[in-house]
């Protein structure tokens, strides 16, 4: 969700490879986690040994992020420095939470990547990489690469024939990251698991959601995405700057209260007088979240660029969709706290950090995600827990003479962690180190990108919290 040596984007992008694998959700329990794979344990010191395979199963490149088939995004690890949350300005919305076609969804900003070795997108799959840049801004927070992608402008006319678009909702509630909110769907509709292809992890419902309705030649898709951002002091602020983030100068958006619980849930629904359209997808409805914990959440209802011949009846169901939107059950605990990883591990977590756990066939990656204001560096900080760990300097193209040595010791184990600054003009500090486990089969490997060397050291510290459970 969160990884590489960019500014972290932690949004996901709407899927929309070819390649992308979805699938029906199942319960969480089913997720293998299997044990018995068998590899050599790796030695303490990781300083220029690279792996014999760098692209096995469980973490392949390309795994975490972006995929397809509806033209959702996929979940990103920063590659570069960590992005402050803030877009440029010509930076255009990309389609997929993690990849609906490579735009910013969310008008959350992506910096330029400072080296171009680090535009290398075939990075291990426990590093989550993001989408190569291919524009001026890079990558937006959303993970999602910000394309050019056509607008189109939209046009009312002819009889509505699509069935999808006409369908009512249905009364029963969709769960939307695990109960942050629930939001009503026209009948038919399915919770479906993102996942990049079968070696991948699959992202997690913590952190982001898709339904999808598909019948015959039509699709009506929504995605759901923790923006893991706290609301300023003024809602419509935020929204009015995301926008600016996101849209060209060309692009005029109007926004509008369409909820307001109380302080428990407050909704803005952007309407651009363009649509941006990804692959085959069009984002058709937009809204913005604040929650009852203060924290943002974007959601966007797409439709296939073919039933744009009905714009009207498309904005009509959009809008139903998004007015449905209903406070949920759960909420982000942003206080200092203890967390449990791979069943015997625990882990504390210092203030605004919440962990998100994506699951592989014999894998697991743990993301510790930190709750930022809107223009502050957002940290990469990921747990790999697996038999077959990628080290990320080399598909950053590291060189070995930029690496450094630092020892520690983790979990009663000496370690060293390999540690590097990819920018010449910059702080912007990764780490990344191999802990053995105690029975002799899987492997830890943390990698955390940090502003600087000074913001390592700290998160350092809350890896030293890591202990066996008793």
């Amino acid at each position: 969700m969160f990884a590489s040596c960019k500014k972290n984007e932690r949004i996901s992008e709407v899927p929309q490879d070819k390649n992308t694998i979805i699938e029906q959700k199942t319960d969480p329990t089913d997720v293998p986690n299997s044990k018995e794979n068998t590899v050599e344990n790796p030695e303490t010191s990781i300083l220029g040994s690279k792996p014999a395979e760098n692209n096995l199963p469980g973490d392949s490149p390309n795994s975490h992020d972006k995929q397809d088939i509806t033209g959702i995004p996929a979940t990103p690890i920063p590659t570069s420095k960590p992005i402050k949350n803030e877009l440029p300005d010509d930076a255009k919305p990309t389609s997929s939470p993690n990849s609906l076609d490579k735009q910013g969804i969310t008008g959350i900003p992506a910096k330029p990547t400072p080296t171009s070795k680090l535009e290398n997108n075939d990075l291990p799959g426990d590093a989550k990489p993001t989408p190569a840049p291919n524009s001026p801004d890079k990558q937006d927070i959303t993970g999602i690469p910000a394309s050019p992608t056509p607008e189109i402008e939209p046009t009312i006319t002819g009889t509505p024939s699509s069935s999808i678009l006409e369908k009512k909702l249905e009364k029963k509630l969709f769960s939307l990251m695990d109960d942050r909110l629930f939001i009503q769907m026209p009948e038919g509709a399915m919770d479906m698991a993102i996942q990049e292809n079968i070696m991948s992890a699959a992202r997690s419902n913590q952190s982001e959601t898709m339904l999808v309705l598909e019948e015959a030649n039509e699709r009506l898709m929504v995605y759901a995405q923790e923006l893991f951002m706290y609301a300023g002091e003024n809602f419509h602020d935020d929204v009015e700057q995301l926008c600016k983030n996101r849209y060209k100068q060309d692009v005029l958006y109007q926004l509008e209260d369409i909820l307001q619980s109380g302080n428990e849930l407050k909704v803005i629904k952007v309407t651009p007088d363009k649509y941006a359209m990804s692959s085959d997808m069009v984002e058709i409805g937009q809204a913005y979240i604040k929650t009852e914990d203060n924290v943002l959440i974007y959601i966007g209802v797409y439709v296939m660029a073919d039933m744009m011949n009905e714009t009207e009846q498309a904005i009509k169901q959009a809008d139903r969709i998004l007015g449905s939107i209903q406070p949920g059950t759960r909420t982000l605990n942003t206080t200092p706290h203890e967390e449990t990883i791979w069943d015997n591990i625990t882990l504390h977590l210092d203030k605004d950090f919440v962990l998100v756990e994506e699951n592989g066939i014999h894998f697991t990656v743990y993301y510790l995600a930190k709750i930022t204001k809107m223009n502050e560096d957002i940290p990469s900080i990921g747990i790999y827990i697996g038999a077959h760990p990628s080290l990320l300097y080399y598909g950053r193209g590291i060189e070995s003479s930029q690496l450094a040595a630092v020892k520690d010791n983790i979990l009663d184990k000496d370690v060293e962690w390999v540690t590097y600054m990819p920018f010449e003009d910059d702080d912007y500090y990764c780490a990344e180190t191999v802990v053995p486990l105690s029975d002799g089969v899987f492997v830890i490997h943390i990698f955390i990108d940090a502003a600087n060397e000074e913001e390592f050291a700290t998160y350092q510290k809350m890896i030293h919290t890591m202990k066996y459970s008793q």
